[in-house]
């Protein structure tokens, strides 16, 4: 009834989601994602996506009974406003989508029985279906303070580059 589908960033993950969804069983699918920016995403692709809070203010008018709920970035699922909305739907099945199923906060992903890692980063560089990355980590940790991530993107960027930076906490 629910799984957890982990792949990398950049590797497809909306795509499966909509390669699932197109199973005939699935009348009814909806997406729920933490940001707006992904909702316009998912809404383009998959189907129609919504916040946990947009849900929790008061279930909009054409959300209807899903057979088939998309949890994007579904390692947020064990927070208190997706923890209130997954009870919403006890007979739907469910998809999660991550690149990294571990949490900060050490809880398991309850949401889902069964976990399937789609792809793994090596395997899609040797494919050529991800472009490579180089990691860059800040050259001074200290103990007692945070390394700044944004200065080191800035001193270590080539011109017109682009990046993901990896944030341990939603401040950051």
């Amino acid at each position: 009834r629910s799984q957890a589908l982990v792949s990398p960033t950049g590797s497809g993950k909306t795509g499966m989601g909509a390669h699932v969804m197109s199973d005939e069983r699935f009348k009814v699918v909806r997406c729920i994602s933490h940001r707006l920016s992904l909702n316009d995403q998912n809404r383009n692709i998959l189907c129609p996506t919504f916040t946990p809070q947009s849900l929790l203010e008061g279930k909009p008018e054409g959300f209807g009974n899903p057979d088939l709920v998309i949890w994007d970035e579904c390692h947020r699922s064990e927070a208190p406003t997706f923890k209130t909305v997954t009870k919403w739907f006890p007979k739907a099945m469910h998809l999660g989508l991550t690149p990294t199923p571990q949490r900060s906060d050490g809880n398991a992903l309850t949401l889902y029985q069964d976990m399937t890692v789609a792809a793994h980063y090596s395997e899609l560089l040797l494919n050529k279906t991800i472009v490579p990355c180089e990691v860059v980590i800040p050259e001074a940790f200290y103990d007692d303070q945070e390394p700044d991530l944004i200065s080191a993107y800035l001193d270590n960027r080539e011109k017109d580059s682009h990046a993901f930076i990896f944030c341990k906490s939603i401040e950051d």
